[in-house]
């Protein structure tokens, strides 16, 4: 559908090369506010399932079907807004084991991972 188009330019494109180049101190907030908002009217308007392997895609944690994708190297900014996203009540609850266990396994690639762990305890 074009919805799911949408998301997965979301989840490959934006989120991952613009919002962390714009992140500061200053729009830190703003950006989470974004992020969660289409998080949450994705999580509204999709299939959970999908929408939460196109997050573990992105964040390099399970290999894409897609050949021609390439997953950047610092994913870490986009965990950090995950990690205060998964606590929103939009977030579903099967959704949010998912990728707390996979950030858990995970957390020997994720810098700073002892504070962002923390936010992903379900």
């Amino acid at each position: 559908s074009v919805f799911r188009g949408i998301i997965v330019v979301f989840v490959k494109q934006w989120y991952q090369r613009r919002v962390r180049g714009i992140v500061t101190n200053e729009t830190a907030g703003t950006c989470q506010e974004m992020v969660d908002a289409i998080l949450a009217s994705s999580y509204e308007a999709c299939n959970h399932a999908f929408l939460t392997n196109e997050l573990l895609v992105t964040l390099d944690f399970i290999k894409s079907e897609d050949k021609d994708f390439k997953p950047v190297a610092d994913t870490d900014t986009m965990i950090g807004f995950l990690g205060k996203s998964v606590s929103q009540p939009f977030f579903p609850p099967v959704s949010r084991k998912t990728v707390a266990a996979f950030v858990k396994k995970e957390a020997a690639k994720i810098k700073n991972s002892s504070s962002i762990i923390g936010q992903f305890e379900i």
